[in-house]
């Protein structure tokens, strides 16, 4: 912080020093940057920016012959670092130079001529008198002469780059005992002399990538005995030989990729035993000499991709103690026949293995065994046909494996087993042309997270671009390896000319496949000879259960099928069954799947067969006649612990969805000609009898009502106006007080101002204040011909609802009428929420639901009929126990 105070007051001074004193011809632009004009032109000939740090940086603009003169007078006499950009080499010392723009030569220890102009040449004269300097960085220059450094002898870094420079003087660096680096990168060398850096023995880093050098000397490095750092790369070196590297003992990075190395001699790298990387990639290798790397028990991370060296060639050639632990062998012709003998196999520190695009096709059993600290393999694009369990146990704990691009079928966890000690798994998978099938199996239960025995959850599988990741169903589909149900899996056991038997592995079933056969009966099957010929028990503990599957046939009944005890499911679907025999089925039959036949109903015999299983069905597809005919087919669907799995998708031959329609739309008996006829000759026959019973009914009418009444029977002889003579409301409306808003604004005024008017008993208007509210319950349900529940989820939640809902129930059973009406106000509650006789009588009788278009009809249907309707006697002598007020009815909603 200090130090930056103190650039700051020296900057600071100096700018006020030169707006004081002038600056030749600049001025400021910005703080710390200045353009200095001609006064020929008036062009800006170059800028200048200055840093806290005493860096000055001169750019050149529209001229490449700077002026220099422009800035006299200047005063940057702190500066220690200076640039000069896209400016021309002077005719005189930049000595002179900066003694021109108010730099004191002196101070200054890096200099850099960056993209330089005219490609000049780098000449003494430029650097003389600079005995101090320390960096040199130059750019864009075409040559250097051979005593360019004559004068800057205390140099310790050097950069020549980007030039079109194609050769050095031998004594280029000659006596330059302070020089440390020396970057010529970029450049057109072709050969460096054998004695350039014969008299720099303190170097320790040369870059010379991106050249046109073909090759090293022997004694090109002989002298840098400090030498570590070493870049040859991108040039067209050929071959290397036993001793360009014999005295560069601490050596620890080399770098010599993408060159046209085809040959390394055994003793290249006998003596850099502190080697530490070394990139040989992007080469023309075919193999390396016994020993190349025996020696160098320091080597941790090692390039030899994009090479053609094989497996073979490879063989006894690196370290002989373990210290690699990076090692790419990608993009080489690497072919592993055996799981033994694998040239890394003393490489146990091994953690980064790349070995993508070759030939390999197994494993080898080092990986498993003996790299202990593994962490990443790269196989992809190779020739993996299947992955075993074994193969992917490995020594660590967590590895990935990158298996893209192979032609992995199968991932066989068939003989797999529990581990001692959990292992975590890592695969890329993505480009396999992987299956769906029996052998997958297991491996596809792991990676879902399902349970798997033989493993026990001691490996955790996942796959990493499990979006990319799919397997091919038998159908050629193919399915994300997340989204495959590993219960259809099947193992092939067999297959003849009709059926294929298949074992499923989730359950251990017999699948047996006879679809697509043309079958018109069950007896071309003969399926006891075959599972007794093929003895399928042995596959399922001695008791075989078997799943038959005969859709697409042109089956028109399943007789024959009832011999097959251990049958459990049938899928029939898409045949030409009309009706279904009970004694056809299989004893022990548990799921049965008929879709797509020709059913229109289901007879009575079969529901009652039905009703006493618990059989799991599909009936879709199948052209139901939705009649009154099918009233017990639909009474039987509407019970929920029915297992009717494709319900919601049954549709009758008109198309409409059985489960959208009532018992009402399915029967409306005056829509029905035969039911006309019917009705007709019933007329008929009851205006004879009526003629002959009138007389002696209305003689002994009294008694014969009495009788009957007493003992149960015929109660429709005693009509609903005789007993519902003496009731002072047609209706009393049971709600919660949560859904007042609805029943005073749109049910009450609709009943109370329709027609025909109907007269309502409400709590809150037609109660006697005082009196118990239990009471006045059940006077009100007793003195109204019908009670309407307003069912809601706020109804369930109300203790006086459920109280009300029960004494009309009690009342309609001890009456032996339907005295319920219930309206579905929202949506129906849940099953769970509903009181038990609610849930049944909601189950079994039918409601009214608000928003329906035949709301008002319907109700009105099922509401008393008026007098002027009905056209019967009332009896007027009403009960007191049963009348709550003698007061005239209240003011209706009207």
């Amino acid at each position: 912080m200090l130090q930056q105070i103190f650039y700051f007051t020296v900057l600071a001074w100096m700018w006020i020093a030169v707006e004081a004193m002038g600056c030749g011809m600049c001025e400021e632009t910005v703080q710390n940057s200045m353009t200095c004009s001609s006064t020929a032109d008036q062009k800006v000939k170059f800028s200048v920016d200055v840093s806290l740090k005493g860096k000055i940086r001169l750019q050149c603009l529209h001229s490449t012959e700077a002026d220099y003169s422009l800035m006299e007078g200047c005063d940057f006499s702190s500066v220690t670092h200076a640039e000069f950009l896209g400016c021309a080499l002077p005719n005189v010392s930049y000595k002179e130079v900066l003694y021109k723009i108010g730099v004191n030569p002196e101070s200054v220890r890096s200099l850099a001529f960056l993209n330089v102009s005219k490609n000049g040449t780098l000449l003494q004269q430029h650097l003389e008198e600079l005995n101090d300097l320390k960096m040199l960085q130059v750019t864009g220059i075409h040559s250097v002469a051979s005593d360019v450094f004559r004068s800057t002898l205390m140099l310790e870094a050097i950069e020549i780059s980007d030039s079109t420079m194609n050769q050095l003087g031998a004594d280029l660096f000659h006596n330059m005992t302070k020089l440390q680096i020396v970057m010529l990168q970029h450049n057109m060398l072709e050969e460096l002399p054998d004695k350039l850096f014969s008299g720099t023995p303190s170097i320790r880093t040369i870059q010379l990538h991106n050249n046109q050098i073909r090759t090293l000397q022997d004694s090109l490095f002989k002298d840098l005995k400090f030498l570590t750092t070493l870049n040859v790369s991108k040039n067209k070196l050929e071959k290397l030989s036993g001793d360009v590297f014999s005295e560069n003992h601490i050596m620890e990075y080399i770098d010599m990729s993408e060159n046209l190395i085809s040959e390394i001699h055994t003793g290249t790298f006998t003596n850099l035993q502190k080697l530490k990387v070394l990139n040989l990639g992007h080469n023309r290798l075919k193999t390396l000499p016994w020993g190349t790397l025996k020696e160098c028990l320091d080597l941790q991370k090692l390039w030899l991709n994009n090479n053609f060296l094989t497996h073979r060639g490879i063989r006894n050639a690196f370290p002989r103690m373990s210290s690699l632990r990076y090692l790419d062998l990608g993009y080489n012709n690497i072919s592993i026949r055996s799981m033994s003998n694998f040239a890394l196999h003393n490489q146990t520190k091994l953690q980064y293995l790349f070995l993508n695009n070759n030939n390999i096709s197994i494993i080898p059993d080092s990986l498993n065994n003996v790299y202990v600290d593994l962490v990443r393999v790269d196989f992809s694009w190779n020739s993996f046909e299947v992955l075993n369990y074994t193969s992917l146990i490995f020594q660590s704990n967590v590895v990935e494996l990158d298996f893209k691009f192979n032609n992995i079928e199968t991932v066989d966890f068939t003989f797999s087993f529990s581990l001692h000690k959990k292992k975590t798994m890592t695969l890329a998978l993505e480009g396999n042309p992987l299956l769906c099938h029996c052998r997958t199996y297991g491996f596809l239960r792991m990676l879902q997270g399902l349970p798997f025995v033989r493993v026990n959850n001691t490996m955790e599988i996942t796959v990493k671009d499990i979006e990319e990741a799919f397997c091919q169903l038998p159908s050629g589909e193919l399915v994300n390896l997340m989204e495959m149900q590993t219960e259809t899996i099947t193992c092939r056991l067999t297959a003849d000319d009709v059926c294929s038997y298949d074992f499923r592995l989730f359950d251990g079933r017999i699948v047996i496949d006879c679809s697509y056969q043309n079958l018109k009966s069950i007896g071309f099957l003969n399926l006891s000879k075959s599972i007794e010929f093929l003895n399928l028990s042995k596959y399922n503990n001695n008791k075989p259960n078997y799943t038959l599957i005969l859709a697409n046939n042109r089956l028109t009944s399943l007789a024959g099928l009832q011999i097959y005890t251990n049958l459990l499911n049938l899928v029939v679907p898409y045949n030409k069954l009309s009706s279904i025999n009970t004694s056809h089925l299989p004893p022990n039959l548990k799921a049965l799947d008929v879709r797509g036949n020709n059913l229109t109903n289901l007879s009575p015999a079969i529901l009652d067969y039905l009703n006493a299983t618990d059989m799991s069905l599909k009936l879709g597809s199948n052209p139901w006649h939705c009649s009154c005919d099918m009233l017990d087919l639909f009474q039987f669907l509407h019970v929920p612990s029915r297992k009717v799995n494709d319900f919601t998708e049954l549709q009758c031959e008109s198309g409409e969805l059985v489960m959208d329609l009532s018992e009402h739309d399915l029967c409306p008996f005056f829509m029905q000609p035969m039911v006309i006829v019917t009705i007709v000759v019933i007329l008929i026959l009851l205006t004879i009898f009526s003629i002959l019973g009138t007389v002696s009914f209305y003689k002994y009418k009294q008694g014969i009502k009495v009788w009957l009444y007493a003992h149960h029977m015929c109660l429709c002889a005693i009509t609903e106006d005789e007993l519902d003579a003496d009731k002072k409301y047609d209706a009393f409306i049971s709600y919660s007080h949560m859904d007042e808003e609805f029943v005073m604004k749109e049910l009450v005024p609709g009943l109370e101002c329709g027609e025909p008017k109907y007269r309502v008993c409400l709590h809150y208007r037609d109660w006697v204040p005082g009196e118990y509210i239990q009471n006045q319950i059940m006077q009100s349900v007793e003195a109204s011909r019908r009670t309407i529940v307003v069912l809601s989820s706020s109804f369930i939640e109300s203790v006086w609802g459920q109280l009300e809902f029960r004494a009309a129930h009690s009342q309609a059973l001890q009456d032996r009428t339907n005295r319920l009406i219930i309206i579905v106000y929202g949506k129906i509650p849940a099953e769970s929420e509903l009181d038990e006789k609610l849930k049944l009588y909601i189950t079994t009788k039918t409601y009214v639901r608000w928003g329906d278009s035949k709301f008002w009809d319907k109700l009105r249907y099922i509401m008393p009929h008026p007098p002027d309707l009905v056209q019967k006697k009332r009896n007027k002598n009403i009960d007191n126990k049963l009348e709550l007020s003698k007061s005239p009815p209240k003011q209706s909603m009207c």
